[in-house]
């Protein structure tokens, strides 16, 4: 089992968690983490059982006090595989692990693509997609929006979707202080043919797990 990100909402937004929350575990599998930003490794360090998986991150610099630690555990566990800039993968078994070239912790992380039964989905992490290298072209049925649905800087164009309308999933909790997901950024993903969900309670939808 491959897990992108396996995260949870930092303190002030832990009423976000869903009532009785659990994964879907394997004894094996590995991590993909898109970058080292709590929200995107915490519910992987608090349960012991992710400790004994594989995990491909980002070699980044500018991590916080808590990333660090839990990196250099996973280190001693011989479990950490750090991706340098640069450094994308090539196509394994459908999945290809992207490392995206942004500057910041957000846009610098990794980006995964999956190709199978004719279909392309991409994950995206907090990486914008114009930090998102070598998909140019690529037509996709299936997207993790950006950053949790959060306002775009508008320097890339919208991925193309193969079909209309193909389906994008935010992963976003709510309320938060942030103001995700954007209205704009929504209507933007819908004009360019993409049917998208959200995985916080909308009206007349409740909070839980999406579909691609």
């Amino acid at each position: 089992m491959l897990y992108f990100d396996v995260g949870q909402p930092i303190w002030f937004h832990l009423h976000n968690v869903p009532a009785g929350f659990s994964p879907p575990h394997s004894n094996g599998g590995f991590v993909v983490l898109s970058h080292w930003d709590t929200d995107h490794y915490a519910y992987g360090r608090q349960n012991q059982s992710f400790h004994k998986k594989h995990w491909f991150a980002p070699a980044q610099t500018s991590v916080g006090p808590n990333a660090h630690t839990f990196a250099m555990q996973l280190h001693s566990l011989r479990r950490l595989h750090l991706v340098a800039p640069g450094k994308s993968s090539r196509n394994r078994r459908g999945a290809r692990i992207i490392r995206c070239t942004g500057n910041s912790v957000n846009g610098s992380g990794l980006a995964l693509h999956l190709r199978a039964v004719g279909r392309d989905i991409l994950f995206t992490g907090d990486a914008e997609y114009h930090e998102i290298p070598s998909m140019r072209g690529i037509r996709l049925s299936g997207l993790q929006l950006p950053h949790h649905g959060g306002k775009l800087s508008g320097v890339a164009a919208i991925p193309s979707a193969l079909a209309a309308p193909a389906r994008a999933i935010i992963s976003c909790g709510r309320p938060n202080r942030y103001g995700h997901p954007s209205v704009v950024t929504i209507s933007s993903h819908m004009k360019a043919n993409w049917k998208v969900e959200v995985t916080a309670a909308m009206p007349g939808v409740p909070r839980g797990d999406r579909r691609l």
